[in-house]
C-alpha cells in the first residue's frame, strides 16, 4: 500500500483512523500512570564544634550527639539498618517517605559509626514537597540540637552542623524512561493504526474510479 493509498483509505475510512488515535491515546496515559516520576532528596548533616579547629573536636562525643539527634528525629525509634551506608530509599523500593539515620559503615550485621554524620532522606511524587520535607527535617535537626545544648547548659564551644550540599537538591528518578516508554506507546499505537486501516482496505478495498474516454465523432 502507497501513503497516498493509505491517507486515501484513513480519509474514507475515518472511524478507524478515530478509534486506533484515542486507543493510541488511553494507552499512552496508561504509561504514564503506570511509570510515574520519583522524585528524591539526600543530604548530609555533619556536627562540628565551635573551637580554632572543629575537625579536631572529640569525635566519639559528637558521635554520641549525632545518636541522640537521630533518636529524637525518628520519635525514639530505631531507624532499619542497611548493608552499606550508600543504600537509598528508593534502592529499597521506597518512593514516597523519609528517613534520619547515622552513617554506619558497619555493614548489615556491625554497626561502625566514624563520624557523626546524619543522612537525611526523603522521596515523593511531587518536587515541592520533597523540598519543604527535606528542610522541614534538617529544620528539625538544628533546633533539637539547639534545645540538647540548651538544657546541657552549654554556653561555649556549642556545635553546630555542616549541610552537604549546603542547598537541598532533587533528583527525579525515571524521568527519561517515562519519556522512552510514552514515546515507545504512541509509536506503536500509530503503528497498529496503520495496520488497522490496511487491514480494513484489504477486506473491503476502495470503489475505484473509471473514467471512461470520450470518443470524437469524425463523420461530417
Amino acid at each position: 500500500m502507497t501513503t497516498r493509498t493509505l491517507l486515501a483509505v484513513a480519509l474514507r475510512r475515518w472511524y478507524v483512523l478515530l478509534l486506533g488515535l484515542a486507543l493510541t491515546v488511553v494507552a499512552t496515559r496508561l504509561v504514564m500512570v503506570w511509570n510515574p516520576v520519583v522524585y528524591s532528596s539526600t543530604t548530609t548533616i555533619t556536627l562540628l564544634q565551635s573551637a580554632p579547629n572543629p575537625l579536631r573536636a572529640n569525635a566519639d562525643d559528637l558521635v554520641a550527639t549525632a545518636s541522640a539527634l537521630v533518636v529524637r528525629a525518628n520519635g525514639g525509634t530505631t531507624a532499619t539498618k542497611t548493608s552499606s551506608p550508600e543504600t537509598t530509599l528508593v534502592g529499597e523500593g521506597i518512593v514516597d517517605g523519609s528517613r534520619v539515620r547515622l552513617r554506619d559503615v558497619g555493614g548489615q550485621w556491625t554497626t561502625s559509626i566514624p563520624d557523626p554524620v546524619i543522612i537525611v532522606e526523603v522521596t515523593g511524587p511531587d518536587q515541592t514537597d520533597v523540598l519543604a520535607q527535606t528542610a522541614r527535617l534538617i529544620s528539625d535537626v538544628d533546633d533539637d540540637l539547639a534545645e540538647l545544648q540548651d538544657q546541657l547548659g552549654i554556653t561555649e564551644n556549642r556545635l553546630f552542623t555542616a549541610l552537604s550540599p549546603e542547598q537541598p537538591e532533587i533528583a527525579a528518578l525515571g524521568a527519561a524512561s517515562k519519556s522512552r516508554a510514552m514515546l515507545g506507546a504512541a509509536g506503536i499505537g500509530l503503528l497498529l493504526t496503520a495496520l488497522m486501516l490496511y487491514a480494513t482496505h484489504k477486506r473491503w478495498p476502495l470503489a475505484q474510479t473509471t473514467t471512461t474516454p470520450i470518443i470524437e465523432d469524425q463523420s461530417d
